[in-house]
């Protein structure tokens, strides 16, 4: 199972910057994250299925 989040961090310079992460629950791994500074749609859907796809790989590698 996978989970995703997308949260506002502050900079040292007092910046704003959004972080969209995709992690699997059972194993609390981290499958993909990336950070911008303008946040879009297209931005954050491009990064669902990039996290998608590096989950479906990751996911065929694990040993259980």
């Amino acid at each position: 199972m996978l989970a995703c989040d997308f949260f506002v961090s502050v900079t040292v310079r007092f910046r704003f910057v959004y972080v969209f992460l995709i992690m699997a629950v059972g194993t609390r791994r981290l499958i993909h994250f990336d950070i911008t500074s303008h946040r879009k749609a297209t931005w954050t859907f491009q990064q669902f299925r990039e996290g998608i796809d590096n989950s479906l790989t990751t996911v065929n590698t694990i040993a259980f």
